[in-house]
């Protein structure tokens, strides 16, 4: 940040400036600050489509709601909407998720999905849109679009879960233990390629229990827990596992380990 002040006097026409120090402030939770440095970029570069964009970003997330659907009109309005078309439309659905207008978002996605063909990020962010709204139909298609393993191992590997998923809650039991069955399987060896990747083992560990190998998957809370002991990771998955094979009681002790370690912890 000293840097980049330095920057500003010495070259106030960088668009760095105001692009990195907006996104710093924005990290920092300093809303009003991002808001501030933002504004004189916009000023000072008024057709540009980044910093537009960027202030977009801002103003949805420091819930300036009104202020962020008269900058979306004034984007659109001035063309600086169509060449930032992907962020700005992550945005644009962000601010329509906070007001509870789901379908309408994922429709904005959907469109900007179009317009990319086929993103992952957008393909993604619509998925799970329709994994918390229990559309399983549409979430079949969005997972089956994902499900590509040239868009990366956490794309590729949601992709399957959502897709198991969607199944089961469809009815089709059969085919969705088949499915879980082949994700511990490619989650196994995800994890085996690249021990990092966190996502592979909680996807293994959900297939497990929808398997009901609670065994197998309480070893894998274990596991866990032995990855990350300053995490209340391991316990919230013992409670969950241990609530699924109706240990109220046990889940219970486990919950209450875990709101030890992080009182914020959602279960």
């Amino acid at each position: 940040m000293e840097t980049l002040n330095e920057m500003e006097k010495v070259l106030p026409d960088a668009f760095e400036v105001y692009d990195i120090k907006a996104q710093i402030y924005l990290e920092q939770n300093k809303f009003e600050d991002a808001l501030n440095i933002i504004n004189k970029g916009c000023n000072r570069f008024p057709n540009d489509s980044n910093l537009a964009s960027i202030k977009l970003k801002v103003l949805v997330l420091s819930d300036r709601n009104a202020e962020a659907h008269e900058w979306l009109d004034y984007m659109k309005n001035n063309n600086l909407f169509s060449s930032v078309n992907k962020d700005a439309s992550i945005n644009e659905a962000t601010l329509l998720i906070k007001e509870n207008k789901v379908e309408e978002a994922a429709n904005v996605l959907k469109k900007a999905n179009d317009i990319a063909g086929d993103d992952p990020d957008l393909i993604y962010l619509i998925a799970d849109i329709y994994g918390k709204t229990a559309k399983y139909d549409d979430l079949i298609i969005y997972s089956n679009k994902l499900m590509n393993e040239k868009y990366g191992q956490f794309y590729y590997s949601t992709a399957l879960f959502y897709h198991a998923t969607a199944m089961e809650e469809k009815g089709e039991h059969e085919e969705a233990l088949k499915e879980f069955k082949d994700i511990v399987v490619k989650m196994r060896r995800a994890t085996i390629n690249d021990p990092s990747f966190y996502e592979g083992y909680l996807y293994r560990l959900i297939a497990y229990v929808k398997l009901k190998e609670y065994d197998k998957a309480l070893d894998l809370a274990d596991y866990i827990e032995n990855l990350y002991p300053e995490r209340a990771d391991g316990h919230a998955y013992r409670y969950f596992i241990l609530k699924e094979m109706g240990k109220t009681d046990e889940a219970e002790i486990e919950k209450q380990k875990a709101k030890s370690i992080n009182s914020n912890f959602n279960l």
